[in-house]
């Protein structure tokens, strides 16, 4: 397999044009693991050592490497470019491997998406593989955000995670090791995915604890009763003159507010169960396209 290296920041990565050189996948993956601990072992603070070009070509490699291969990290790498989202290694968390975010949530422009891997928790060498499985996680769960939480939304975010892992070149049989690193929770989300087509996923994850959209759609179906019921009974109050008027009506209004915001999770839901049968359908083409082994 030959992966395309672009040798610039990950900016130019996310989209301006570069010079590139073919390497192997050893290779590639050597030289991902010496940009990591070289920035470990700089001696440096963290904050400058995630500023070194050695880290940021690490990354900007990978990004490429996904793109490269057509498919689900194709399609992530895509839309990080069209949002110019930020992937950048940061140690904003030491919980986890990696994390994501929307920036600028209180300025007037554009909301931006942010991916971030946290690099200490990463040993060298470094894995490529782990690397755009974590990308392809965080990427998916801000390419999710309108979609309600559930098991179908935690179900594509585990399915995009395993098919960046073997478009890169991941096997079964290497789970939970990635090229060097373990990873459990990567590989047991994986693993999911492996044994369980979306239908049967799905009833795995809300045997896990994960309300499915049918779920949802009956919880809202029963609010909205409540909440028909619970007018009806103040519309009752109001036609009898008791001078708490005013008190019930306000009430009426706050009872108004939840049918509305009610209403508009169940059109929600509703759009995100054809959205799921649509992902199904890409599940089918994609397992038609690619073998993983």
């Amino acid at each position: 397999m030959q992966r395309s290296v672009l040798a610039v920041l990950m900016s130019a990565a996310l989209g301006a044009p570069a010079s590139a050189q073919v390497v192997s996948d050893s290779q590639f993956a050597s030289e991902l693991g010496k940009a990591l601990a070289q920035s470990v072992s700089s001696g440096q603070d963290l904050s400058k050592s995630m500023e070194q070009k050695g880290l940021s070509r690490a990354l900007e490699r990978v990004m490429v490497a996904m793109y490269d291969a057509p498919g689900t990290g194709e399609s992530i790498v895509q839309w990080l470019r069209d949002h110019n989202a930020a992937v950048e290694f940061s140690d904003i968390t030491m919980e986890k491997r990696s994390s994501h975010a929307w920036l600028g949530d209180f300025v007037p422009e554009p909301r931006k998406p942010a991916v971030y891997i946290t690099p200490l928790l990463l040993k060298p060498p470094l894995s490529y593989r782990l690397l755009g499985t974590l990308v392809a996680q965080e990427a998916s769960e801000l390419m999710l955000e309108k979609f309600p939480e559930s098991a179908e939304k935690r179900y594509i975010v585990l399915a995009r995670m395993a098919e960046t892992y073997f478009e890169l070149g991941g096997t079964r049989i290497a789970l939970p090791d990635f090229d060097g690193t373990i990873d459990e929770d990567a590989a047991s989300k994986i693993q999911v995915w492996i044994e369980n087509a979306p239908e049967q996923g799905v009833d795995v994850l809300r045997g896990q604890g994960h309300k499915t959209l049918r779920d949802l759609q009956g919880e809202l179906l029963a609010e909205q009763s409540r909440l028909q019921a619970l007018l009806a009974a103040i519309d009752q109050r109001l036609s009898v003159p008791s001078g708490y008027e005013a008190d019930y009506e306000a009430e009426k209004a706050q009872a108004l507010e939840q049918i509305d915001l009610a209403a508009k999770k169940l059109d929600a839901a509703k759009k995100a169960e054809a959205e799921f049968k649509a992902f199904q359908r890409y599940e089918t083409e994609w397992l038609m396209s690619h073998r993983p082994s």
